[in-house]
């Protein structure tokens, strides 16, 4: 992943529709990178994708991180 090796703070992936997988993947890279906020509106990340980018979020300091996650069709919705 290239994202751990970037100064990009913010990134914008409104309806690129990535999917759970694609969710996953960017957690997998959330606690290494310069990221302040992710832009995941509709992307049908779906619970387990949701589920996935939260467990990240917890690794990363409270205020240091935005997640925009509308229309992603979660069962609960995420913060």
């Amino acid at each position: 992943s290239v994202l751990p090796y970037s100064n990009i703070s913010k990134l914008n992936l409104e309806w690129n529709l990535i999917g759970a997988e694609g969710a996953k993947a960017l957690a997998s890279a959330l606690p290494a990178s310069q990221l302040t906020t992710l832009n995941l509106i509709v992307n049908r990340i779906g619970d387990e994708g949701a589920k996935a980018l939260e467990e990240a979020k917890l690794k990363l300091p409270a205020s240091a991180y935005t997640f925009i996650h509308k229309y992603n069709k979660f069962t609960k919705q995420s913060n």
